[in-house]
């Protein structure tokens, strides 16, 4: 599919673009509020404190098919875009107490993150564990599980675990 050929599901549409997209001054709106320079980007509203991490050196946030195949999974979780927090840390280096300091989250999940890179303690993939009171999966990168049948049903299982589906 081309990019230009994408159609993206309205609650996507929606995070993205949830301001105007071009303020004048008649339009009655307020700028929005500038984010120090350095605090942490991330793609959605972290609604349910949600924190998924992913290293993507050739995207801001990850890939048109990886946020598609994470939008299936959040869905056959009954969660949106909105109710997560999406880190790239290869955008910015975050040690995971800074990260847990800025969004709290109450879960945290790992896609393809290398040993040197997961500032976590060994945790094997698709094994829920408990990390300074956060529930932690790991796994590797989506485009991997995508592909692989025994994978996605490994992610099932630990995501049902995590969330007591």
């Amino acid at each position: 599919m081309a990019f230009n050929e994408l159609k993206l599901p309205p609650d996507t549409l929606a995070i993205l673009y949830a301001d105007k997209l071009v303020i004048t001054p008649d339009s009655g709106a307020e700028r929005p509020a500038e984010k120090p320079a350095n605090a942490l980007t991330f793609l959605g509203e972290n609604k349910k404190h949600i924190t998924v991490l992913i290293e993507d050196k050739n995207n801001m946030y990850l890939s048109e098919a990886d946020l598609s195949f994470l939008v299936q999974i959040l869905s056959a979780c009954k969660f949106t875009l909105a109710d997560i927090a999406i880190v790239n840390l290869n955008t910015k280096s975050t040690h995971i107490d800074e990260l847990v300091g800025e969004l709290t989250p109450q879960h945290l999940i790992c896609f393809g993150l290398p040993s040197e890179v997961k500032m976590l303690p060994d945790v094997a993939d698709f094994v829920p564990a408990t990390l300074n009171g956060v529930n932690v999966v790991t796994a590797p990168k989506l485009a991997v599980i995508a592909s692989d049948k025994s994978q996605k049903l490994a992610l099932w299982n630990a995501l049902k675990q995590l969330f007591q589906l």
